[in-house]
């Protein structure tokens, strides 16, 4: 793989895995085993035009355009993020990357004592609210072992009957 024809977003992107490989190696002696070229079988690119996709083709940057089988429409209002181009045993395929402007942005809360709930699992109850409401156990293994004995039961009187006949 030239480096000259990667963007440089995107070669910086292409180094994570290999320094948390590094990062591994204080906790076992040597060098750590890095993946050859021909090992890697996906790449991203982190950044590229809203209109690369254009009838069946789509432009990639530093590659040119490729021809494309596009399974279903892009949904309207929504932007590529990334492309991911990954190599499988029969070719290579593309995968977008979406996001929707329009879903609206929730900031992260704080847990307080008024926003959170506790919760109390037990053997006597299944679990007991902070408000003081109980679930009780369900009993499904009592139910499958009643079903069980009542089979076993049943197929031990056939084979007695069986025995009786021959």
């Amino acid at each position: 793989m030239k480096t000259d024809r990667i963007d440089s977003k995107d070669f910086f992107y292409l180094l994570f895995p290999i320094e948390g490989r590094f990062s591994t190696t204080i906790f076992r002696l040597g060098k750590p085993r890095l993946n050859g070229i021909g090992r890697y079988r996906s790449f991203t690119y982190h950044q590229i035009k809203q209109n690369c996709i254009e009838e069946n083709k789509i432009n990639l940057p530093k590659i040119g355009k490729v021809k494309l089988i596009q399974h279903r429409p892009l949904p309207s209002g929504f932007q590529i993020k990334t492309v991911t181009i990954s190599r499988k045993a029969d070719g290579y395929y593309v995968t977008l990357s979406l996001e929707d402007k329009s879903v609206p942005y929730i900031p992260k809360v704080k847990p307080t004592s008024e926003n959170t709930h506790r919760i109390d699992m037990g053997l006597k109850n299944f679990l007991v609210t902070s408000e003081g409401e109980s679930v009780p156990i369900p009993q499904y293994y009592c139910k499958h072992f009643l079903r069980n004995a009542a089979q076993t039961a049943f197929s031990g009187q056939l084979s007695a009957i069986s025995n009786i006949y021959l």
